[in-house]
This record gives structure tokens, sequence and C-alpha cells, in this order.
């Protein structure tokens, strides 16, 4: 967001700058974001196969402005796996199993499946999140379950804001944290304005760190990450999945070792939700807990928003999971000649595609 001058500067100053302006805010509401990233997938998906469809949430998105390397989480994997290496990249604020588990409808029956990179983010599976009126992404979620891919054209949806009602029944929903049973409404309020309600700096770090990560992920949540493991089984990809790394060193500073045991716990909770869908050999990267405080794009803000030191750990990790996975794929079992009975695995041949791209 800009300041209240930069907005002004940016309205337009001409007939065509207005007619313009005014189009693209009416496409934009006939076009819900979430389900213009599933028009793409699906028509992108007719005309090549990729190698990886990476499907994240914001932290794949954002870079820190103080960064001097600019790229992306995604730009970061494609740049560490082989050149000729097609990824897709599928991310967005709020992007979370149930939406994940819709666009691989994308991806089903295809001859080949890609391999699937994807983000098992904590905080979004706490209450403030997982029921909130936005960024839970219910409306998007509910109209791609039912849409036919067949037709993308049709993929195209328009959902009305939430409700005052909504947000009443939000902020009024109860969140039990270390700092007590507060209303969402109790946490937000004040940190949005601190110094109004009498906050020090200190008081409201530690209260927007409860908010955040205070929470248990609910049943609903490791139900959905349970169904997206049934869905890459049933499709067949071979898929690494890996946890969004929290920034647990400021935590403990404002909680001791609780929050330490929380933020594992709700991990331990997920995974254990992914392996009961996908197999006990489901493969997840523990990079939970491996950024330190200086590697967050701001830590007094509590995301899980990495700048470019912490982008550049994780996506090493990334990129040794993504190639595991993908030479695991390529090996084909044959019987060695002269009727011997040890199988040997021979790579099958690469071929190259003609472009990369992130998909945003």
């Amino acid at each position: 967001m800009g300041t209240r001058l930069d907005l002004l500067e940016r309205r337009p100053r001409t007939r065509a700058q207005l007619v313009n302006y005014h189009r693209r805010r009416a496409m934009a509401r006939l076009d819900d974001p979430d389900v213009r990233q599933l028009r793409r997938l699906v028509r992108s998906l007719k005309e090549r196969t990729p190698d990886v469809v990476y499907l994240g949430d914001s932290a794949v998105s954002l870079v820190s402005p103080t960064d001097t390397d600019r790229r992306t989480l995604v730009d970061m994997v494609m740049a560490g796996l082989e050149p000729q290496t097609d990824v897709y990249g599928l991310h967005g604020a709020g992007y979370n199993p149930a939406m994940f588990t819709q666009y691989l409808r994308a991806v089903a029956g295809m001859a080949t499946p890609p391999t699937i990179l994807l983000s098992l983010c904590v905080r979004l599976g706490t209450m403030p999140w997982n029921r909130h009126p936005y960024f839970a992404r219910r409306r998007s979620i509910d109209f791609m379950r039912e849409v036919d891919l067949g037709r993308p054209a049709r993929i195209r949806a328009a959902f009305p804001r939430s409700t005052g009602t909504e947000w009443a029944e939000h902020l009024a929903r109860r969140h039990h944290t270390w700092v007590g049973p507060l209303t969402v409404g109790e946490y937000t309020r004040p940190l949005k304005d601190p110094e109004a309600s009498g906050f020090s700096p200190a008081e409201s770090a530690r209260l927007l760190y409860a908010y955040h990560h205070g929470g248990e992920v609910e049943q609903s949540y490791l139900d959905s990450i349970e169904e997206l493991g049934r869905s890459l089984r049933s499709i067949g990809c071979r898929a690494v999945a890996y946890q969004t790394p929290v920034p647990v060193q400021r935590g403990v500073e404002y909680f001791g070792a609780d929050f330490s045991t929380l933020i594992r716990s709700n991990f331990a909770a997920m995974e254990a939700a992914y392996r009961r869908g996908l197999g006990p050999d489901a493969v997840v990267l523990q990079t939970g807990t491996v950024c330190t405080t200086d590697e967050f794009l701001d830590p007094d803000d509590g995301s899980e928003h990495l700048n470019q030191a912490g982008r550049a750990k994780v996506a090493t990790m990334l990129v040794h999971g993504v190639r595991a996975a993908r030479a695991e794929t390529r090996a084909v079992t044959v019987l060695p000649p002269h009727g011997g009975r040890a199988p040997v695995c021979i790579p099958e041949p690469r071929v190259a595609t003609p472009q990369r791209q992130s998909g945003r």
C-alpha cells in the first residue's frame, strides 16, 4: 500500500486512462484471481507438460524491499534445477491444501504427470486464518470444485465481498493462545493502532505472534491436507512437500520453549495427515524451523515471508528434494541380459522443454 499522495498520483488523468482504469476494475470483479490461476493452468497444460508444478503460499511470492536479489522463491528453485527443467509456479496469499487439491484436478489424467512441489503452512491451519472470510478462499474453492475443466472459457467467476455479518462473526470468535482466550477482534483491533490502545512495541509484538502462531491447527485443515494426499496418490504424481518456515527464534523470545513445542507439534500433525492421504513414504522436507530471525523479510510482522538469505537456504533444500523425486520418477527397472535376476535401473532420456516460466 502507498501513501495517500502516492494513491492520488496513480489516479487516471485523461479520459482514455479513466476508461481503461474502470475497465480493469470491472474485469477484476468478474475474474476472481484464484479462479483465473486455474484457467491459466488448464490452458497451459493443453500446450505443454511442465516437469514441475509448484503450488505455494505467499512466502513463495514475496521478496524484501531491501533484497538485492529480487528473485522469488519459485525463481530460485527454477534457477537451481537443470536448465531444461520446465517449472510452472502457482502461488498466492492464503493458498492452502484445499485450493491445491482443486488445482490438481487440472493435472489428473495426464499421461506423464509432473512432479508436484507444494508448501504446508502451519499458520493457515489455525482458526483466524482457516476460517477467515477472505484468506480461507472458500468461495474460490467451492467454485473450482464444481467447474468443468474441459471448457476453459467457463472457468471464470466473480464473488461478492464478505458481508458485515460474516466479518462480525469472525471477529467474535475465540482464539485461545498464550495471551488468553481473546476474540479475533481483541487481537486485531489493538494491532491496527497499538499506540491508541496503549500497547508498547514489545507488547504489540507479543500479541501479534500469539495471534499468528499461538493456536493449534484445526481438524478441518488436517482433513484438507489428507484429501490433498489422496488426490496426489490417485493421480500418480511424484510429490515433494515442505514446511513453510516459521520465525521460531523470535517466537521463543516472547513465549519461551512452548512456542517451539507448539509449532513442531502442529507440523507433526500436518505431516501425519499428509501421510495418511498419500502414504507412509510421502516426502515432507523439514524446513519449518531452519531459518533464523535475520532470514525473514520482517520478523516484527510475525509472517513466514523470507528475505533473500532465507529464500536461498530454503530453495537449496527444495532443489535437492525435487531432483531426488525426479530422478526416482525417471528411473525404469529392467532385467539384465542372460537371464540374470537382479534388476538394474536405467535413467530415461530427458526431453528438453522449450521454456521455463513461473506461471505468475
